[in-house]
């Protein structure tokens, strides 16, 4: 449905699994899907610093960390710019 739609060039999923590592064959097949339509996924729900090479191993480019940029990993709390230095050097590895 969303090839369909050019203007939609991104596409944000999240795991299903308690750990990522049990999800990883899905996931790389789903973004493999993706890409084939000319989508990008961007990977969410859950991502944490441990998270990123597992990601990285099937591929992955994007993720979107949400709450685990905020202080004490919560949504409702703010940004914790340590967090965020600490995801950009994770990402920049």
């Amino acid at each position: 449905t969303l090839a369909r739609y050019p203007q939609i060039k991104r596409v944000l999923s999240n795991y299903q699994a308690k750990r990522i590592d049990q999800e990883l064959p899905r996931l790389q097949q789903m973004m493999n899907y993706a890409l084939s339509l000319g989508l990008q996924t961007t990977f969410a729900g859950g991502i944490q610093l441990e998270t990123l090479p597992l990601l990285a191993q099937i591929g992955a480019t994007d993720v979107h960390i949400s709450s685990a940029a905020r202080i004490e990993g919560k949504a409702a709390n703010l940004l914790d710019p340590q967090r965020i230095r600490q995801f950009r050097q994770a990402c920049d590895q």
